[in-house]
């Protein structure tokens, strides 16, 4: 059963849980006004994961961070999911695998997420230092396809991220709209 929230108003500090370290949310989430600092998943979402719908997410997000043998979104991760807008600086997320991937240090978008207002500084994964957004695969009457997922706007900068691919953005069979800010300092090796 979904279940629905209309408003989580607090600070996150230091959660943990396989996924998701501080939200799991698989129903609806009108508003979440918080900051989240320190929270943990060994899977993946260092603070969220989204699988249903949030409408708007209001917070900073420092130092937040995914640990496992596959590690997605140091801090968000959103899958099939839909985001309307975020608002908050990411500063400090990463994502860290022990055996498989580990990609989007800040986000990892595999769903639609609309705007998102805020700087991102000092993240880290293996693919997509701030931002990993890819496309979802499909297997549709013997013939396989991407659905391609988006993200709408970003209005933000992206300074000192790190990756071995995209070292502030990576992007794979999905599309940014906009891109509003500067990139400063970010590296791939």
């Amino acid at each position: 059963q979904y279940s629905s929230i209309e408003t989580i108003t607090g600070d996150f500090i230091g959660n943990s849980a396989s996924f998701g370290g501080a939200i799991y949310n698989y129903g609806t989430i009108v508003s979440i006004t918080g900051d989240f600092t320190g929270n943990t998943a060994n899977g993946d979402g260092g603070a969220i994961y989204n699988q249903g719908k949030i409408s708007s997410i209001t917070g900073d997000f420092t130092s937040n961070s995914v640990n496992g043998e596959n590690a997605y979104g140091g801090a968000i991760f959103n899958i099939g999911g839909t985001i309307s807008s975020i608002t908050g600086d990411f500063k400090g997320n990463s994502a860290t695998s022990t055996v498989g991937p580990s990609s989007g240090g800040a986000i990892y978008n595999q769903g639609t997420i609309g705007d998102i207002i805020g700087d991102f500084v000092g993240n880290s994964g293996s693919s997509g230092g701030a931002i990993h957004n890819v496309g979802t695969y499909i297997y549709n009457d013997g013939i396989y396809s991407y659905q391609y997922n988006t993200i709408s706007n970003i209005n933000g900068d992206f300074i000192g991220n790190s990756a071995s691919y995209g070292g502030a953005i990576y992007g794979q069979y999905s599309s940014i709209e906009t891109i509003t800010g500067d990139f400063i300092g970010n590296s791939a090796s």
